[in-house]
């Protein structure tokens, strides 16, 4: 079918091909019309309507690894460090530390780039939402009131694991259920990102909100195709890597080979990929000894695929209000920060791309010395 959006690993040059070729005023048609109607969305894409953004699950792995870097990172207005982090989780939830510096691993220990743990350290994130410091909790008496505010100050960190766990791991849920839940991760990495910039450094915010906005793109554009099916995790760069490991394994052991064996490799890995998704069963389990979250088959996703039963304009409404509601709970956002209509009333300029709400003249002009450097640098 028509190729309606493609996506990079975070590699710096893919970025600034994107900005130059995919990031154009969307064209007039239906795909304007409901793209218009979702608050803070950005009306932008390439020439024939391809979206273009990046890789949710390295989005994932480099949010992580900017929580274990050396210099720590800033949720509020709390600076945390990684062994901080692991001492107040270990305390609240009762999980050893030694099972969390797995998920957790120090900067330079691996390559961090474990689909497994990383969904595993977002879950034990996502249990801290909601919880509070109790008597249950072997803490000093004189420490309980710093470990409180500590606690309080992860809570949206606590919120935005939530959404990452079900993107990666909720294959029983429909299409429309994950739509209000990439609003919502949306809507909460932008609140947190207006609120305090250290929160989430420049690359990284982006990387998130437009791989976000191409999900939805995605499913609208399928809607206007007639497509009866769409898988979330196959919209990246997880075929491309698939095609990487069959090509490197296609002759038994001979790994290398010339522009000419790629050809033929390339066009025998084609074929036999245009079978297996008309009959998907016939493709033999990967052989692993451990679970993973990484690689999914269509036949593991069970929930409805089906965009055309997605009404994307409700969906994003709710999911926009969710994150909107739990973050208004926490004391250190006030109304102005999750009010978001209210907000686009007094900054009608603001967008997921342009979250100060700066007049399109002014867009870019942020001071890098305010941001961060990502961790994480993609590997092919």
């Amino acid at each position: 079918g028509k190729i309606i959006s493609v996506s990079s690993d975070h590699d710096s040059t893919n970025g600034k091909t994107q900005s130059s070729m995919f990031r154009r005023d969307m064209a007039a048609g239906r795909r304007r019309e409901i793209c218009a109607k979702l608050l803070l969305f950005d009306l932008e894409e390439g020439e024939g309507g391809v979206s273009a953004s990046y890789d949710e699950q390295h989005n994932g792995k480099n949010h992580r690894a900017k929580m274990i870097r050396k210099s720590g990172y800033v949720i509020h207005l709390i600076e945390f460090t990684r062994e901080s982090t692991i001492h107040i989780v270990t305390i609240v939830t009762g999980i050893p530390c030694s099972v969390l510096e797995g998920y957790w691993p120090a900067p330079g220990v691996d390559d961090h780039q474990c689909v497994s743990s990383m969904v595993k350290g977002f879950s034990v994130l996502g249990t801290l939402y909601g919880k509070k410091i109790d008597a249950s909790m072997n803490i000093p008496e004189l420490q309980k009131p710093a470990m409180a505010q500590k606690l309080l100050e992860l809570q949206p960190l606590a919120y935005i694991s939530q959404r990452w766990v079900f993107l990666f791991t909720k294959g029983d849920a429909s299409l429309a259920d994950h739509v209000r839940n990439i609003a919502s991760l949306a809507a909460a990495v932008f609140i947190v990102r207006r609120h305090c910039k250290k929160s989430l450094p420049s690359q990284l915010y982006t990387a998130i909100v437009t791989a976000a906005m191409r999900l939805i793109k995605d499913i609208i554009a399928c809607q206007c195709l007639c497509y009866t099916t769409y898988f979330l995790f196959l919209a990246a760069t997880h075929i491309l890597e698939q095609c990487f490991g069959m090509m490197r394994t296609f002759v038994a052991s001979m790994r290398n080979f010339d522009c000419l064996q790629m050809e033929e490799r390339m066009s025998n890995i084609v074929a036999l990929r245009s079978i297996y998704e008309q009959h998907p069963t016939w493709r033999a389990d990967p052989k692993r000894l451990s679970q993973t979250f990484d690689h999914w088959n269509p036949a593991s996703w069970t929930g409805d695929v089906d965009p055309r039963n997605v009404n994307v304009v409700n969906m994003w409404a709710l999911g926009v209000q969710d994150a909107s509601s739990e973050l208004s709970k926490l004391p250190f956002y006030n109304s102005s920060d999750t009010d978001l209509r209210a907000l686009l009333l007094r900054k009608p300029h603001t967008t997921l791309l342009n979250p100060q709400g700066k007049p399109p003249q002014h867009i870019g002009d942020e001071d890098p010395s305010d941001d961060e450097t990502e961790v994480v640098k993609s590997e092919t």
